[in-house]
């Protein structure tokens, strides 16, 4: 955990591996995912084929470290994103 992503290993496909490699080199991942708090999650099940997680920003400052400045401007502490992600 101590050496850049870039010289760790990875499990996952080489997708999921490029993915977080591409994601890393805008920012720091772990600091983007400390920004924000789960409160829900409906895990993915082979029958509805898709999953939901509801999450909300942390504190304030942690708008503009995840979204641009525009995005940040439309948004409140106080609101919810919603990330549904389905399969085939």
């Amino acid at each position: 955990m101590n050496l850049p992503l870039h010289e760790r290993k990875i499990n996952g496909d080489a997708t999921d591996q490029a993915i977080l490699r591409f994601s890393e080199s805008l920012g720091s991942v772990s600091e983007l995912r400390s920004s924000w708090r789960k409160n829900f999650e409906l895990a993915f099940n082979s029958k509805n084929k898709f999953m939901i997680r509801i999450l909300s920003l942390v504190g304030e400052g942690d708008l503009s470290y995840a979204f641009s400045s525009a995005e940040a401007a439309t948004f409140t502490s106080e609101d919810m994103s919603v990330l549904y992600l389905q399969t085939d």
